[in-house]
């Protein structure tokens, strides 16, 4: 249990920043959203090559990675549509990585390679 004084000083660190980094990440509408689901279940039924890479963009980044932008349709005929996928810190470099943002920043164009698609979410 925090004292009073410990409480507000918490408060006051977290004041104005809108409730924390989720936030401050791109956030997709509900037609966008839908429009995913349907390029991850597609694509969760084709038969991609988990060795094929493609071009993607970071769209954002955390602490544990990074999330690129890519098209489907570089992976496969007759698949369509943007995929935000996470790359994760481990997965960003050969050697180990500190921080995400030693690697990558928002709007680097990098090569992916889509690995395991989860159609459940």
């Amino acid at each position: 249990m925090r004292s009073e004084a410990a409480e507000a000083e918490a408060k006051a660190a977290t004041s104005g920043r809108g409730g924390g980094r989720r936030r401050e990440r791109p956030q997709r509408s509900g037609a966008d959203r839908a429009a995913q689901a349907a390029a991850i279940n597609a694509l969760a039924e084709s038969s991609f090559s988990d060795e094929t890479f493609v071009e993607g963009e970071v769209v954002s980044t955390l602490d544990f990675g990074a999330f690129a932008r890519f098209d489907t349709a570089s992976l496969g005929e007759g698949l369509e549509g943007e995929l935000d996928g996470l790359v994760h810190i481990s997965a960003l470099q050969a050697q180990r990585t500190g921080s995400v943002s030693d690697v990558v920043s928002v709007g680097d164009k990098v090569q992916v390679r889509v690995k395991q698609v989860d159609a459940k979410g």
